[in-house]
């Protein structure tokens, strides 16, 4: 068997796919992250395009203190989907969270490119300036999630920190 008809057959069978999402996600419910990742990394031998066993596994990989593996799998999903907002939202908050700043602001500018209303990626953007002491520009971004959902609590907190942090 060819390369391309063992892609073929892996892409033709969705219901292999489908029951070992069902699975990895039973055991993501039940907080079983060290055999999550075990399951999804298996199966994505036989299926490596799975963009949701990617995101199942980084989700694992976080849970177990593993940014660095977390953010490779997001990476792969977003070279897979790079029109995917949630891989890049993802990422972004988890670069912030490993103190990648500038990783996490350019995942934040690229999502606003492909969604300039998005609340998320506007505080996105607003916490990583933030942490780059670009606080200006923090509180205009925090401003601007604010103006798209005057509700959305993480906004309020954005722009208090980013303030509180310039002093205004």
């Amino acid at each position: 068997m060819t390369a391309a008809q063992a892609r073929h057959l892996r892409q033709a069978d969705p219901r292999g796919l489908n029951a070992c999402i069902a699975v990895a996600r039973g055991l993501q419910l039940a907080k079983r992250h060290e055999e999550l990742a075990r399951i999804c990394s298996r199966a994505l031998k036989r299926y490596p395009r799975s963009v949701e066993l990617l995101r199942l596994r980084s989700e694992a990989y976080r849970c177990l203190a593993m940014a660095a593996r977390a953010l490779a799998d997001l990476d792969r999903i977003v070279l897979l989907e790079p029109r995917h907002p949630d891989a890049r939202l993802t990422r972004g908050a988890g670069r912030r969270r490993a103190f990648n700043f500038r990783g996490a602001v350019l995942d934040a500018e690229e999502l606003l490119k492909l969604d300039p209303g998005s609340a998320q990626a506007w505080i996105l953007a607003a916490e990583g300036r933030r942490n780059l002491g670009q606080t200006r520009r923090a509180v205009a971004c925090a401003a601007r999630a604010l103006a798209l959902e005057p509700a959305l609590p993480l906004a309020l907190v954005a722009r208090a920190k980013a303030r509180r942090a310039f002093d205004l």
